[in-house]
């Protein structure tokens, strides 16, 4: 994973950037399944951020069903640390309904 994200980051390789997000959102499934949530919360929230960015700012909407499952693995670990995530995923659904409509 850390040479992927030097690939992303240093050296400009955005097309792995989806590739480093479902790497970082595998590792905060395997850690909350350990039982570390604060370091599988705090994968999961890049992830979802990484790929929050390829759809809205790149305009990726192949990538919104993996945004969507992202979140929902996020909220999911918000709620087993008393963080409820305020459905989060049901107001993505809406507001990428909306923005692929208007297409």
């Amino acid at each position: 994973m850390a040479i992927n994200r030097r690939l992303v980051e240093v050296e400009q390789q955005s097309w792995l950037a989806k590739d480093l997000a479902e790497a970082l959102n595998n590792y905060g499934l395997v850690l909350r399944d350990l039982g570390r949530l604060p370091e599988a919360e705090a994968c999961q929230r890049e992830s979802v951020a990484i790929i929050r960015r390829l759809v809205e700012e790149e305009k990726r909407a192949d990538l919104a069903d993996i945004l969507v499952r992202f979140q929902s693995d996020h909220d999911s670990v918000l709620q087993e640390l008393g963080r409820p995530a305020e459905g989060l995923v049901k107001k993505l659904w809406k507001r990428f309904a909306a923005v692929f409509s208007s297409r």
